[in-house]
């Protein structure tokens, strides 16, 4: 990740679960250092601040997406749900609305009226499209925008890295970057894995992390958030999303050259170790 773009990230995974589970089906994670715990409350702030809990059995409520009404990284998560719900439907008046009226298109600039064109003969083409999101991250950027990066699998294609940049855009926030791994490691000529990518991916191989993600459900998805780095210590958490808050159950950090998780009390293999070590800034 370039510097300008290093902040928080916060996740969701979407459509690879089932119903939020009750509190104690879950088993409890060792707890982190005060600390950690003040980090993660105070990186989430942003989120809880988003919605309040609906009442029993309502639906949720629609996000406003006026850029006078919120911030991008609020508003993200709305307009991420508009675009995969209208590329699965193919639903071409919602896509409208979820785009800037310029967007940088996998390396190309342009318009609004363009994209959908593309989109309109890519659907046309594979009616019976549907794509499936999973690991998915928020994260604020530069100049008052956030970005969304995610994992995308359709049928008969690759597992690809995908990424939205959300902006400002006259009144209203919309889709201004649509991007994939593959096309910006090409535009950026990067052949180096960055650090907090190397911390997620060590984590998620855990068997520790995986029974936790087995609880993952579309109420309370399991993904990432990721803090400010503060000179060279790198600070990264796991836990479940829920619509007013992030429950914490894994802290990652990069600091001193040495990788630990929940404060050395989930055990990282030697060769993990080295694959984070090789990434992260020393």
């Amino acid at each position: 990740m370039p510097k300008s773009s290093q902040g928080w990230l916060l996740s969701f995974l979407l459509a690879a679960c089932s119903r939020d589970p009750k509190p104690e089906a879950r088993p409890s994670v060792a707890t982190a250092s005060a600390a950690s715990v003040a980090t993660a409350s105070a990186a989430s702030a942003a989120l809880a601040a988003v919605s309040t809990p609906p009442s029993a059995g309502a639906a949720p409520q629609r996000r406003d997406l006026s850029c006078s009404k919120g911030s991008a990284v609020e508003a993200s998560s709305q307009l991420l749900d508009d675009w995969n719900r209208a590329l699965n439907s193919h639903d071409l008046t919602l896509l409208e609305k979820a785009y800037a009226s310029r967007v940088a298109f996998y390396g190309r600039d342009l318009s609004r009226t363009q994209v959908l064109a593309a989109k309109r003969r890519a659907l046309a083409a594979t009616p019976n499209y549907k794509q499936h999101l999973s690991d998915v991250r928020f994260a604020p950027e530069a100049d008052s925008a956030a970005s969304i990066t995610f994992d995308k699998a359709s049928a008969g294609a690759k597992t690809v890295r995908g990424r939205l940049l959300i902006q400002c855009d006259g009144e209203h926030y919309g889709i201004a970057t649509e991007s994939d791994a593959p096309s910006d490691a090409l535009a950026k000529g990067q052949t180096h894995e960055d650090c907090e990518a190397a911390m997620y991916a060590v984590a998620f191989d855990l068997p520790e992390v995986k029974r936790e993600q087995a609880y993952a459900t579309d109420e309370a998805p399991f993904g990432g958030l990721s803090y400010p780095f503060e000179g060279k210590h790198v600070a990264v958490a796991l836990g479940f999303h829920h619509p007013e808050r992030f429950e914490a159950t894994f802290f990652l950090d990069w600091d001193k050259g040495v990788f630990t998780i929940n404060q050395g009390e989930v055990k990282v293999p030697a060769a993990s170790q080295k694959r984070v070590q090789a990434a992260c800034p020393k």
